[in-house]
C-alpha cells in the first residue's frame, strides 16, 4: 500500500510543482531554490501558516475572475486567512464528499442539520457544498440560535443527520436530555475538534445512534474519516499528500508528529508541503475494515501539547481517562500552574455528584492518564488537584473549546 500510494503521489508531484510555479510565492521560492517539475518532495521547504497568511495572494494560482468562492478562516487562533476556490475545486469537493457519505449509506431521503458558524470560520457553507449532491434537505441551523429552539427544530422537522463540532454537541445533549424530544437521528458528524473514545461512547449511549469522525481543514477540505468500522479514521484521497513532521524536526512518511499538507489537485491556489498545526500518527498498517487506505488519527494541535518537565502530555489523554468515570460531565477545563518548580495540574469538571469518595477515586488512578503523567507524579514534578462544579457552570462558546488554560508563563 505504501508504495503504490507514494507512487502516485510522486507522479503527481511533477503537476504540482508546474502549477504552483504559477503563483507569485512559489514561483519566487523555486527559482531561488532551483526547484524544477523534477525536483523531489524534499527539496520543498516547509509552508508555515505565518507563510500564507502573510502572503494570501501571493498563492494565488488563477485570476481572481475565475475564483468562484472565497473561504475565511482564523484556524484556532489567529488573524484571518483567505482560501480561494474555483469551479473545479468546488467540484472536486463535492466528489469527495460523495465518496465520505457512501461508506455510511447516506441517500437523498436524508435531512441533515448543520449546527456549524455561517461565519467565521464558514464551517457551515463548507457542509451544505458537501451536502449538494445528495439532494437532501438542509436545515443551516448555525450556531447562534436558542439550542432548545433548534431542538425543537430537529424533532420538528425529522432529521436524521447533525453535523457540528463536540463541543457544541455537548451543549446540545444538555437540551436533548432535558427536552427528550421523539426524533431519528442515524448519524452525527463530528469536526473541528478532536474526542476521545469515551467521549464517542457517551455520546452514541445517548443519542443512540453512530457518531461519524471528519478530520479535514478549509485548506485542503475533507481529509481522513472514520473508516465504517469506527476504529479508525483513514486518509480519504490520494491526491492529499501527506507527511510527519516529528518532534526532532524530521519529515517522515509515518509516524507521531505535526500533519504537513500538499494538495495535489488544487486549481485555485497552490499549498505545498503546509503545516497544518494539528498533531496525529500516519500509519499504513492494515485496519479490521474493508478499506485499504492509510490510517490517520489525530491527537490534538501542536500548540495544545503541555510541556512538564522535559515530558509531553497530550490534552486527548487527559479526557479519554476523566470519561471513563461514568458520574463525570464531558464538560471539563484543566488550569495549568507552577510552584517552587512543581506543576499543578487543576481540573474542573461538571458533576452532579460532588463527593469525596469521587475525587479520591480520580487521584488514585491519575497515573493510568499517561506514562509521562505517572513518571511525573512519582517524582514529584506534578500535583493534580480536582474540583467539581455544577452541570452548566463552565462556559460555553460557538467556537471551539479550549480544554487547557497555561497560567504558568504569567507567574
Amino acid at each position: 500500500m505504501l508504495t503504490r500510494i507514494k507512487k502516485y503521489w510522486n507522479d503527481q508531484l511533477t503537476e504540482t510543482i508546474r502549477h504552483a510555479y504559477k503563483t507569485k510565492y512559489y514561483s519566487k521560492l523555486f527559482k531561488e531554490l532551483n526547484i524544477s517539475s523534477r525536483s523531489d518532495l524534499s527539496e520543498i521547504p516547509i509552508t508555515s501558516s505565518l507563510d500564507y497568511r502573510n502572503n494570501i495572494f501571493e498563492f494565488l494560482a488563477t485570476d481572481l475572475s475565475k475564483i468562484k468562492f472565497i473561504s475565511q478562516t482564523t484556524g484556532t487562533t489567529g488573524e484571518p486567512k483567505l482560501i480561494f476556490f474555483t469551479q473545479k475545486d468546488l467540484d472536486i469537493m463535492r466528489t469527495r464528499a460523495e465518496v465520505c457519505w457512501s461508506w455510511f449509506n447516506f441517500n437523498k431521503e436524508d435531512r441533515i442539520a448543520v449546527l456549524s458558524s455561517y461565519t467565521n470560520p464558514p464551517l457551515g457553507q463548507y457542509y451544505e457544498n458537501a451536502f449538494a449532491s445528495l439532494r437532501v434537505m438542509q436545515y443551516p441551523a448555525g450556531v447562534t440560535r436558542c439550542l432548545q429552539s433548534q431542538m425543537n427544530n430537529i424533532a420538528k422537522l425529522g432529521i436524521s443527520i447533525i453535523a457540528t463540532h463536540p463541543s457544541i454537541l455537548t451543549r446540545l445533549t444538555k437540551t436533548y436530555i432535558q427536552l427528550n424530544p421523539k426524533t431519528n437521528i442515524k448519524n452525527i458528524i463530528l469536526s473541528g475538534e478532536p474526542f476521545s473514545k469515551e467521549y464517542r461512547t457517551k455520546m452514541e449511549n445517548i443519542w443512540n445512534t453512530k457518531l461519524i469522525n471528519l478530520y479535514g481543514s478549509m485548506e485542503a477540505d475533507i481529509i481522513a474519516i472514520n473508516c465504517n468500522k469506527y476504529l479508525n479514521k483513514h486518509l480519504m484521497y490520494k491526491d492529499i499528500l501527506v507527511e510527519i513532521r516529528t518532534e526532532d524536526n524530521k519529515i517522515k512518511d509515518q509516524g507521531t508528529g505535526e500533519i504537513i499538507l500538499t494538495v495535489l489537485n488544487s486549481d485555485g491556489f497552490s499549498l505545498l508541503r503546509y503545516a497544518t498545526g494539528d498533531l496525529g500518527t500516519l500509519s499504513f498498517r492494515e485496519c479490521d475494515c474493508s478499506l485499504k487506505w492509510p490510517i490517520l488519527n489525530i491527537k490534538g494541535r501542536v500548540d495544545d501539547i503541555i510541556f512538564i518537565a522535559g515530558m509531553n502530555i497530550f490534552p486527548s489523554d487527559i479526557e479519554h481517562f476523566l470519561l471513563s468515570f461514568p458520574e463525570i460531565s464531558s464538560n471539563y477545563l484543566c488550569y495549568l500552574k507552577e510552584k517552587e518548580g512543581v506543576t499543578i495540574l487543576k481540573i474542573i469538571i461538571e458533576t452532579k455528584i460532588r463527593k469525596d469518595k469521587l475525587k479520591l477515586k480520580i487521584l488514585k488512578k491519575a497515573y493510568k492518564i499517561s506514562p509521562e503523567v505517572d513518571l511525573l507524579l512519582n517524582e514529584g514534578s506534578m500535583v493534580i488537584k480536582i474540583d467539581f462544579v455544577s452541570p452548566g457552570y463552565l462556559a460555553q462558546t460557538n467556537r471551539k473549546t479550549k480544554r487547557i488554560i497555561d497560567l504558568r508563563k504569567n507567574n
